[in-house]
């Protein structure tokens, strides 16, 4: 890993904490250790803060994504005012000189997430950083850990408490259809992101992977659903039959281009927003399974969407600081708090 990538992810727990990413470290030390398994799903009723869980992890590109230009927020740069205008993924998002955040995802292959990169004559190919290592193995001891990977930073900042491992689908999904499609024709779903994701994790290639993974029903179902009640509190009670965590990390991901958080009249409710603690759900405060009008199984477990009980979160990864902290964001919606504690961060 280069040095530079490597140098940032050092400093990952001081910028975590400027960007609102949930740092396990800074919490106050774990519940269940000092109020047994009853106290720790009080302090964190949605996901885990300790133990060991797996995640399925698959990187997915849109197949409308022609997107290079970078920076991810429209803000006014404060020094010499220059403005980012509004970005669609699409368009050019800043006017005037160069400025250092605003740099595409081409410059260095390594660390970045190019738009041919999965689209080319090699084939739907991961992008370098994803490719090796960024999701540890189960089993496998903290030493072993890759350099600026997902497994490295959840280790680091909950000092030793809480280990994500898991398996990283090999190859980048290509979605069927643009994303207005998704958009306009949603059903039988809710919204077209609820749609996108059952098409993704339906699709014959993944259901075989899993399905391949020995033990699946046990590797990926390791906590109760909606609590913070491992294997490790309750050993095999803890089992619900629900898959524990599907990560989907885009290239390039704006919810609203593919229905989800659209109010009514078309207008986007999350302008902004690169990722979700769902699947595609978009009512904060409903339980209900948003892949109930077509159930979805993989590998012997029930996949359902929801922001408290429910198997996956979206995130973004143009690159590869992007993908692991925006990643234990929405993660991290879970674990502490459903809304962000200072909405200008």
């Amino acid at each position: 890993m280069l040095a530079a990538w490597s140098l940032a992810m050092r400093l990952l727990p001081l910028a975590a904490v400027a960007l609102g990413v949930a740092v396990l470290g800074l919490a106050t030390p774990l519940a269940a250790a000092q109020t047994g398994a009853e106290g720790a799903a009080r302090t964190h009723p949605f996901f885990p803060d300790h133990g060991t869980l797996n995640a399925l992890v698959l990187f997915v590109q849109h197949r409308d994504d022609a997107f290079e230009d970078c920076h991810d927020r429209t803000r006014v740069v404060e020094e010499d005012g220059r403005m980012f205008h509004p970005q669609i993924d699409d368009a050019v998002c800043h006017s005037g000189p160069d400025v250092p955040e605003a740099t595409s995802w081409t410059d260095d292959e390594a660390t970045e997430w190019p738009v041919y990169w999965s689209t080319g004559e090699a084939g739907p190919r991961l992008p370098q950083y994803a490719a090796d290592g960024w999701l540890a193995p189960p089993g496998t001891p903290p030493s072993g850990y890759a350099e600026g990977s997902l497994s490295q930073y959840y280790h680091l900042n909950s000092g030793g408490r809480f280990e994500l491992h898991g398996y990283v689908y090999p190859e980048v999904y290509i979605p069927q259809h643009d994303r207005a499609t998704y958009r306009d024709h949603p059903q039988p779903f809710a919204n077209g992101g609820l749609r996108l994701s059952h098409e993704i994790l339906s699709s014959p290639g993944i259901q075989a992977f899993v399905e391949a993974i020995p033990d699946a029903h046990l590797v990926f179902d390791r906590y109760r659903n909606g609590t913070n009640l491992t294997l490790e509190d309750l050993g095999d009670d803890a089992r619900d039959g629900l898959f524990d965590l599907i990560v989907m990390v885009f290239r390039s991901n704006r919810p609203c281009r593919v229905g989800t958080y659209v109010g009514r009249g078309g207008r986007c409710l999350q302008p902004t927003a690169s990722g979700s603690s769902s699947l595609g759900s978009d009512k904060v405060y409903l339980v209900a399974n948003g892949f109930a009008p077509s159930p979805l199984f993989l590998g012997g477990l029930e996949v359902v969407d929801n922001f408290r009980t429910g198997s996956g979160v979206w995130s973004a990864g143009g690159d590869a600081r992007t993908a692991v902290t925006l990643t234990a964001h929405e993660i991290g919606h879970r674990q502490l708090y459903y809304q962000h504690s200072d909405e200008n961060s």
